[in-house]
């Protein structure tokens, strides 16, 4: 319960709706590094975890709910960023990112401390890549979502 509300707080300070307004590896990293940062402060987290859900079963009661929290503040963030992008699509990837970095930032805490960073570059990338396309389909009418630099 301690972990679920320490990563609710999290959830709020990195994933906040202004968040979508940055560039797209920007907004991306100011996610992941703060989440992973919490991984590696609360190594006994994924262990926790891992002895309170159980795939076949399901999340927890409050891990769920925290769940469909931060897949809904993705969605959300992604809807800003992107609102030409259809409704189903932003929730199913949504869903597939937070899915990933939920499994790649657990499976970077069983590895030294030394390939962390290189796993979460990789992570960041990897999420970019995933969106990169919807930014590109932008309309032409559709005003710019980066925010000015300086």
């Amino acid at each position: 319960a301690r972990y679920v509300a320490e990563f609710e707080r999290l959830k709020d300070q990195v994933m906040a709706p202004e968040v979508a307004d940055r560039p797209l590896d920007e907004m991306m990293r100011g996610i992941v590094e703060p989440i992973a940062a919490y991984c590696d402060a609360n190594p006994a987290y994924r262990h926790v975890f891992a002895a309170t859900n159980d795939h076949a079963r399901g999340y927890s009661p409050e891990e769920a709910r925290l769940h469909d929290a931060v897949v809904r503040r993705v969605e959300a963030l992604i809807a800003r960023r992107t609102p030409w992008v259809d409704a189903a699509q932003r929730r199913a990837t949504a869903r597939v990112q937070v899915e990933t970095v939920h499994a790649v930032l657990f499976f970077a805490q069983g590895r030294p401390a030394e390939e962390r960073p290189a796993l979460c570059d990789e992570l960041v990338r990897m999420l970019v890549c995933a969106l990169e396309p919807f930014d590109r389909a932008r309309p032409a009418s559709a005003p710019s979502r980066r925010a000015p630099r300086g």
